[in-house]
């Protein structure tokens, strides 16, 4: 079986390394910190790397798989100096490009486009956010990989992310129009284990073929949950964006959660 290492062993990585493991994939998942790799599952091999300036004992490019789960942090640091950093630093660790990796994004990278929108958009879209989702792509295709996904990952649900929460409450909200783009946790880790097992390459967009406004949506999450439902300014038209997620279908991929209650509520079995 293949050799996969998961850089970032957090929200996602970590139960993408124990369901991998599980699979017979040898696995090893960095940590930034020595009490966090003692903490893995003993299933899991364990790396403390804390980038962008430690060093490495380990040679990254021995591994046939690479998943690169690093999150942008975007929110702390608008600038995304840091992350783009941590990025070129991983990359000078691999002293050859012959591996397959994948790289997470975010759909984030479409953020100023009013509309439907794939991965045949043009981009970046003018935002600082796509700016720096863009320039992380490209730094990324630069390294000439001898195989290489990319994934635009919708916003994130599932495990301890319950939408209900994210909006409860809130008073004068824009978008109440807008579509949402969300995926659950499990189907990005079904996508990924699809893209290492049928060795594909390419940029796919990962968003739940669930079709709902933000207004409906969040208010019925609220509401399920007991909260307090956010209001949203109905004076508001403006129409978002639609960020479609068929392509990685065409690939023999299936998502699980396409509706508002598999969102909600799906559970691994």
């Amino acid at each position: 079986m293949k050799s996969i290492l998961i850089v970032g062993g957090g929200w996602l990585g970590l139960p993408l390394g124990e369901d991998l493991s599980a699979l017979g994939f040898s696995v090893t998942v960095t940590k930034t910190t020595q009490a966090g790799v003692e903490s893995l599952p003993t299933s899991l091999n364990g790396l403390q790397l804390c980038l962008p300036n430690a060093s490495c004992h380990v040679n990254l490019s021995s591994f046939d798989v690479i998943v690169v789960c690093i999150p942008p942090g975007l929110k702390k640091e608008p600038t995304g100096t840091r992350y783009i950093e941590k990025l070129k630093a991983l990359y000078q660790r691999l002293l050859s490009q012959k591996t397959h990796l994948i790289f997470c994004n975010s759909t984030g990278i479409y953020e100023g486009i009013e509309g439907d929108c794939d991965e045949m958009t043009t981009l970046p879209c003018g935002s600082q956010k796509s700016s720096i989702l863009y320039e992380a792509e490209q730094l990324t295709q630069a390294q000439n990989f001898l195989r290489l996904t990319i994934l635009r990952l919708g916003g994130l649900v599932g495990a301890d992310r319950v939408p209900g929460r994210f909006l409860a409450g809130k008073r004068a909200l824009k978008g109440a129009a807008h579509p949402v783009n969300l995926v659950h946790q499990y189907d990005v880790i079904q996508a990924i284990i699809h893209c290492i097992q049928t060795e594909l390459s390419g940029t796919f967009n990962l968003v739940s073929p669930l079709r709902c406004t933000r207004k409906l949506f969040y208010t019925k999450s609220a509401m399920l949950l007991q909260l307090e439902p956010p209001e949203f300014m109905m004076a508001d038209t403006s129409l978002g964006r639609r960020v479609s997620g068929d392509r990685i279908t065409m690939t023999g991929f299936n998502y699980t959660c396409c509706t508002f209650e598999q969102l909600m509520d799906f559970q691994q079995q």
